[in-house]
């Protein structure tokens, strides 16, 4: 059998294949309200919505699947290959899978949507991946479902080259420039908390205006390599 890390990724790429087929756990006034239309009569412990408004009503669990466990133990979030009409409409192929890869999966596709980024937790440079990363709050599929928040690029911008540019001061970006801060009239993080200082403005259109506009250590280095007197 494959080991709980080898699971993990076959649930993972299964997830992939199946993003239009994602699943969570409806709570108990969806399960009433489908009753009380006439709909799929179950135990509300098994049944699910779907993400996809083109898969209407309350699908169900069938209690013989391998997913199939008393109401509290169930998993949140699945995807499932096909819906089979019996006396109920039964998930068929049910996968178990974290709210938390769906961010990373469906980035990118009309399946979901980010947020602006989130004041905290606030945003940050990534040395290991040259970038500005931030926190944002993604919703999924059609019916926008709120997921847990997942942290990701920083969108481009004057506000992704001002976090830039306090890593910059700080010494995140060159280690060397670190020993320059406790010198500055103003700490870096001001930069990113109110109206800039003139000199500090300088900076930020410096890096905001420049083409392409520089946020990682990458661009600033080409630019240096073309202009050695930039900054």
């Amino acid at each position: 059998p494959p080991s709980p890390a080898q699971e993990t990724l076959l649930r993972q790429v299964i997830a992939a294949g199946l993003l239009d087929r994602v699943a969570r756990r409806a709570p108990p006034e969806v399960v009433a309200a489908a009753i009380e239309a006439g709909g799929a009569k179950a135990k509300g412990h098994l049944a699910y919505e779907c993400a996809s408004s083109a898969i209407e009503g309350v699908l169900f669990v069938h209690p013989t699947s391998a997913v199939a466990a008393p109401f509290a133990e169930m998993p949140e979030y699945v995807v499932f290959t096909e819906v089979v009409h019996g006396s109920r409409p039964w998930m068929r192929g049910v996968t178990q899978i974290e709210p938390s890869w769906l961010p990373p999966l469906a980035e990118g596709t009309p399946l979901c949507s980010l947020s602006a980024p989130l004041d905290a937790p606030y945003p940050r440079y990534d040395a290991d991946r040259d970038e500005v990363r931030c926190w944002v709050t993604p919703t999924f599929g059609d019916k926008a479902w709120k997921l847990p928040a997942y942290q990701t690029t920083h969108p481009k911008g004057e506000a992704c080259c001002r976090w830039f540019a306090r890593a910059l001061l700080e010494g995140a970006v060159i280690p060397a420039l670190g020993q320059l801060t406790p010198l500055l009239k103003s700490a870096p993080a001001q930069i990113t908390r109110r109206a800039l200082e003139k000199r500090v403005v300088l900076l930020v259109d410096a890096l905001a205006t420049a083409t392409p506009a520089i946020d990682s250590l990458r661009a600033l280095r080409a630019r240096w390599a073309r202009d050695p007197s930039f900054l």
